[in-house]
């Protein structure tokens, strides 16, 4: 996936890892449960996108004003002008899930630029601003406790 993605595996994180070891035993293709978790995940991400907020609950940056009266659409709302970044993705695997963006731009959305960082253009520079970061993707602890709800259900289930 292009732009910026989260990728969750059986060791990506300490609390977890034990959960999709067993799960791993017991159940062999995760699959399922990571689509699951993928669903879950991609619903939270995009309710903090639309609330303004980083998976910790602080606000994003705020807008510039020349910002603003560049967006012919959705003047106030950070990250949406069109909805292309707002529409993220996932991918499940046997053993991981990825969730991001497969706009180019999201990485500098996400982790920020400086006015002119990746050169010029006709003498413009690109980025024609600084662009503050803004960690549009994350997981917390509410989400960790969904996934590990997620794995205990499928653990349990007759898969």
């Amino acid at each position: 996936m292009a732009g910026v993605n989260l990728t969750i595996t059986e060791t990506g994180f300490d609390e977890l890892s034990n959960a999709f070891q067993k799960l791993q035993q017991h159940a062999g293709d995760l699959k399922p449960a990571m689509t699951a978790i993928g669903e879950y995940l991609l619903g939270s991400n995009q309710d903090r996108i639309e609330q303004g907020v980083t998976p910790d609950g602080e606000a994003f940056a705020p807008l510039s004003d020349v910002t603003k009266s560049r967006k012919k659409k959705n003047v106030d709302k950070i990250l949406i002008e069109n909805g292309y970044l707002f529409n993220l993705a996932y991918n499940a695997f046997s053993n991981a899930v990825e969730i991001g963006t497969p706009m180019i731009y999201g990485a500098v959305m996400f982790y920020g630029a400086d006015k002119g960082e990746f050169g010029n253009v006709n003498g413009h520079p690109i980025p024609w601003g600084n662009i503050p970061a803004r960690e549009y993707l994350g997981i917390n602890t509410v989400d960790e406790q969904e996934i590990l709800a997620t794995l205990g259900d499928y653990l349990l289930s007759d898969v």
